[in-house]
Protein backbone atom coordinates (compact mmCIF):
# COMPACT_ATOMS: atom_id res chain seq x y z
CA UNK A 1 0.00 0.00 0.00
CA UNK A 2 2.82 2.41 0.91
CA UNK A 3 4.54 1.60 -2.38
CA UNK A 4 1.32 2.35 -4.28
CA UNK A 5 0.87 5.73 -2.55
CA UNK A 6 4.50 6.62 -3.26
CA UNK A 7 4.03 5.64 -6.92
CA UNK A 8 0.95 7.84 -7.22
CA UNK A 9 2.80 10.75 -5.59
CA UNK A 10 5.75 10.53 -7.98
CA UNK A 11 3.45 10.12 -10.95
CA UNK A 12 1.48 13.23 -9.96
CA UNK A 13 4.72 15.24 -9.89
CA UNK A 14 5.25 14.47 -13.56
CA UNK A 15 1.76 15.24 -14.83
CA UNK A 16 1.31 18.70 -16.34
CA UNK A 17 -0.90 19.71 -19.24
CA UNK A 18 1.95 21.74 -20.74
CA UNK A 19 3.83 21.04 -23.95
CA UNK A 20 6.59 23.62 -23.76
CA UNK A 21 8.00 26.32 -21.49
CA UNK A 22 10.24 29.19 -22.64
CA UNK A 23 13.34 29.93 -20.57
CA UNK A 24 15.58 32.93 -21.18
CA UNK A 25 19.21 33.50 -20.21
CA UNK A 26 21.95 36.11 -20.27
CA UNK A 27 23.64 35.83 -23.68
CA UNK A 28 27.08 36.80 -22.36
CA UNK A 29 27.65 34.80 -19.17
CA UNK A 30 30.09 32.04 -20.16
CA UNK A 31 30.46 29.24 -19.25
CA UNK A 32 26.96 29.29 -17.71
CA UNK A 33 24.98 30.82 -20.57
CA UNK A 34 25.89 32.45 -23.87
CA UNK A 35 24.86 32.73 -27.53
CA UNK A 36 26.72 32.03 -30.78
CA UNK A 37 26.94 35.78 -31.37
CA UNK A 38 25.30 38.95 -29.97
CA UNK A 39 22.83 38.85 -32.88
CA UNK A 40 21.70 35.28 -32.21
CA UNK A 41 19.21 34.25 -29.52
CA UNK A 42 20.31 30.62 -29.23
CA UNK A 43 21.28 29.59 -25.69
CA UNK A 44 24.32 27.49 -24.91
CA UNK A 45 26.20 26.61 -21.75
CA UNK A 46 25.72 24.98 -18.36
CA UNK A 47 22.43 26.66 -17.43
CA UNK A 48 20.41 25.84 -20.59
CA UNK A 49 21.52 22.20 -20.49
CA UNK A 50 20.68 21.95 -16.80
CA UNK A 51 17.20 23.44 -17.27
CA UNK A 52 16.47 21.17 -20.22
CA UNK A 53 17.49 18.10 -18.24
CA UNK A 54 15.65 18.89 -15.03
CA UNK A 55 12.40 19.75 -16.84
CA UNK A 56 12.60 16.46 -18.72
CA UNK A 57 12.08 14.78 -15.33
CA UNK A 58 8.58 16.30 -15.19
CA UNK A 59 7.92 15.76 -18.90
CA UNK A 60 8.01 19.40 -19.98
CA UNK A 61 9.96 20.45 -23.05
CA UNK A 62 12.01 23.63 -22.79
CA UNK A 63 12.68 26.24 -25.46
CA UNK A 64 15.91 28.02 -24.48
CA UNK A 65 16.69 31.53 -25.72
CA UNK A 66 19.29 34.11 -24.70
CA UNK A 67 19.27 37.92 -24.65
CA UNK A 68 20.98 40.79 -22.88
CA UNK A 69 20.26 40.18 -19.20
CA UNK A 70 18.08 43.26 -18.64
CA UNK A 71 15.97 42.23 -21.65
CA UNK A 72 15.65 38.61 -20.46
CA UNK A 73 14.43 39.67 -17.01
CA UNK A 74 11.93 42.08 -18.50
CA UNK A 75 10.58 39.37 -20.81
CA UNK A 76 9.74 37.15 -17.83
CA UNK A 77 8.21 40.06 -15.96
CA UNK A 78 6.01 41.00 -18.94
CA UNK A 79 5.03 37.41 -19.69
CA UNK A 80 6.92 37.31 -23.00
CA UNK A 81 9.00 34.43 -21.59
CA UNK A 82 8.15 31.96 -18.85
CA UNK A 83 11.19 31.43 -16.68
CA UNK A 84 14.86 31.91 -15.92
CA UNK A 85 17.55 30.80 -13.50
CA UNK A 86 18.72 33.62 -11.27
CA UNK A 87 18.97 35.01 -7.75
CA UNK A 88 15.48 35.33 -6.17
CA UNK A 89 15.70 38.91 -4.94
CA UNK A 90 12.55 40.65 -3.64
CA UNK A 91 11.83 42.51 -6.90
CA UNK A 92 11.78 39.24 -8.83
CA UNK A 93 9.66 37.47 -6.22
CA UNK A 94 6.88 39.97 -6.93
CA UNK A 95 6.20 38.38 -10.32
CA UNK A 96 7.86 34.94 -10.18
CA UNK A 97 7.85 31.80 -8.03
CA UNK A 98 11.25 30.34 -7.18
CA UNK A 99 12.45 26.92 -6.17
CA UNK A 100 13.30 26.58 -2.51
CA UNK A 101 16.40 24.55 -3.32
CA UNK A 102 19.42 26.27 -4.85
CA UNK A 103 20.81 24.85 -8.10
CA UNK A 104 24.15 26.65 -8.35
CA UNK A 105 26.35 28.76 -6.10
CA UNK A 106 28.77 30.89 -8.09
CA UNK A 107 31.49 32.85 -6.31
CA UNK A 108 32.34 36.35 -7.51
CA UNK A 109 35.85 37.79 -7.79
CA UNK A 110 37.52 40.95 -9.04
CA UNK A 111 39.81 40.61 -12.06
CA UNK A 112 42.52 43.10 -13.00
CA UNK A 113 45.45 43.39 -15.42
CA UNK A 114 47.21 46.57 -14.26
CA UNK A 115 50.44 45.56 -12.50
CA UNK A 116 50.32 48.77 -10.46
CA UNK A 117 47.40 47.28 -8.56
CA UNK A 118 49.47 44.38 -7.20
CA UNK A 119 50.58 46.37 -4.16
CA UNK A 120 47.39 48.40 -3.81
CA UNK A 121 45.08 45.41 -3.48
CA UNK A 122 46.91 44.33 -0.33
CA UNK A 123 45.42 47.41 1.33
CA UNK A 124 41.85 46.53 0.30
CA UNK A 125 40.30 45.00 3.41
CA UNK A 126 36.72 46.31 3.30
CA UNK A 127 34.13 47.59 0.83
CA UNK A 128 34.96 51.25 1.52
CA UNK A 129 38.49 50.59 0.30
CA UNK A 130 37.04 49.93 -3.17
CA UNK A 131 35.51 53.40 -3.48
CA UNK A 132 38.47 54.91 -5.32
CA UNK A 133 38.43 52.21 -8.00
CA UNK A 134 36.37 51.79 -11.17
CA UNK A 135 34.61 48.42 -11.32
CA UNK A 136 32.82 47.02 -14.38
CA UNK A 137 29.80 44.71 -14.37
CA UNK A 138 26.88 43.83 -16.62
CA UNK A 139 23.53 45.63 -16.43
CA UNK A 140 20.91 43.88 -14.33
CA UNK A 141 23.33 42.05 -12.02
CA UNK A 142 21.51 42.13 -8.69
CA UNK A 143 24.66 41.03 -6.83
CA UNK A 144 26.66 44.18 -7.62
CA UNK A 145 23.59 46.40 -7.26
CA UNK A 146 23.11 45.11 -3.73
CA UNK A 147 26.70 44.74 -2.53
CA UNK A 148 28.47 47.59 -4.33
CA UNK A 149 25.93 50.38 -3.99
CA UNK A 150 28.45 53.10 -3.06
CA UNK A 151 31.16 52.00 -5.49
CA UNK A 152 32.02 53.58 -8.85
CA UNK A 153 30.28 50.95 -10.95
CA UNK A 154 30.54 50.97 -14.75
CA UNK A 155 27.72 48.89 -16.25
CA UNK A 156 27.66 47.37 -19.74
CA UNK A 157 25.24 45.29 -21.79
CA UNK A 158 27.83 42.62 -22.64
CA UNK A 159 30.54 41.46 -20.25
CA UNK A 160 33.04 41.43 -23.12
CA UNK A 161 32.78 45.23 -23.06
CA UNK A 162 34.34 45.10 -19.58
CA UNK A 163 37.34 43.30 -21.04
CA UNK A 164 37.80 46.02 -23.66
CA UNK A 165 37.59 48.70 -20.99
CA UNK A 166 40.16 46.81 -18.92
CA UNK A 167 42.56 46.70 -21.88
CA UNK A 168 42.19 50.47 -22.40
CA UNK A 169 42.60 51.17 -18.68
CA UNK A 170 39.12 52.71 -18.53
CA UNK A 171 38.37 50.56 -15.48
CA UNK A 172 40.44 49.01 -12.70
CA UNK A 173 38.52 45.79 -12.04
CA UNK A 174 35.77 43.71 -13.57
CA UNK A 175 33.50 41.31 -11.72
CA UNK A 176 33.86 37.68 -12.79
CA UNK A 177 33.27 34.11 -11.71
CA UNK A 178 36.12 31.63 -12.00
CA UNK A 179 34.87 30.36 -15.37
CA UNK A 180 34.84 33.84 -16.90
CA UNK A 181 38.25 34.57 -15.38
CA UNK A 182 39.69 31.48 -17.07
CA UNK A 183 38.37 32.73 -20.43
CA UNK A 184 40.00 36.13 -19.84
CA UNK A 185 43.25 34.48 -18.81
CA UNK A 186 43.48 32.62 -22.12
CA UNK A 187 43.64 35.90 -24.03
CA UNK A 188 45.49 37.96 -21.44
CA UNK A 189 48.16 36.21 -19.40
CA UNK A 190 48.50 39.35 -17.25
CA UNK A 191 44.99 38.90 -15.83
CA UNK A 192 44.91 38.28 -12.09
CA UNK A 193 42.13 37.39 -9.70
CA UNK A 194 41.37 39.11 -6.40
CA UNK A 195 39.19 37.45 -3.77
CA UNK A 196 36.67 39.61 -1.89
CA UNK A 197 35.83 37.70 1.32
CA UNK A 198 35.11 40.96 3.13
CA UNK A 199 31.85 41.18 1.18
CA UNK A 200 29.32 39.23 3.22
CA UNK A 201 27.68 37.50 0.29
CA UNK A 202 30.46 37.20 -2.26
CA UNK A 203 28.61 34.37 -4.04
CA UNK A 204 25.44 34.38 -6.14
CA UNK A 205 22.83 31.69 -5.45
CA UNK A 206 20.94 30.61 -8.56
CA UNK A 207 17.37 29.27 -8.29
CA UNK A 208 14.84 28.35 -10.96
CA UNK A 209 12.09 30.93 -11.36
CA UNK A 210 8.78 30.84 -13.28
CA UNK A 211 6.46 33.80 -13.77
CA UNK A 212 3.39 33.64 -11.53
CA UNK A 213 1.02 34.06 -14.48
CA UNK A 214 2.26 30.86 -16.13
CA UNK A 215 -0.22 27.94 -15.89
CA UNK A 216 0.49 25.67 -12.91
CA UNK A 217 3.63 27.67 -12.13
CA UNK A 218 3.53 27.07 -8.39
CA UNK A 219 2.94 23.34 -8.81
CA UNK A 220 5.78 23.05 -11.31
CA UNK A 221 8.16 24.81 -8.93
CA UNK A 222 7.13 22.49 -6.11
CA UNK A 223 7.72 19.46 -8.31
CA UNK A 224 11.16 20.69 -9.37
CA UNK A 225 12.22 20.98 -5.73
CA UNK A 226 12.08 17.19 -5.48
CA UNK A 227 14.72 16.83 -8.20
CA UNK A 228 17.09 19.67 -7.42
CA UNK A 229 20.43 19.08 -5.78
CA UNK A 230 23.26 21.59 -5.63
CA UNK A 231 25.07 21.25 -8.96
CA UNK A 232 28.18 23.31 -8.35
CA UNK A 233 29.92 25.69 -6.02
CA UNK A 234 32.63 27.77 -7.70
Amino acid sequence: MKFFICFLFLTSLNTFAIEQIVFVYFNDFPPYSFSSSPQQKDAKGIFPEYIKNIFSKINIKVLNESYPWETAQLMVKKGEADGYITSPIDDRREYAYFTKNVSFIVKNFLVYTNKNLDLQIKKIKKIDDLKKYRICDYKGDSWSQKNLQDIYLVTVTRRMECIEKLKKNNIDFLIANIGFYNLIKRENKEAKIFDIPFINKSSTHFHIGIRKSYPQAESIIESLNHYISLESIE
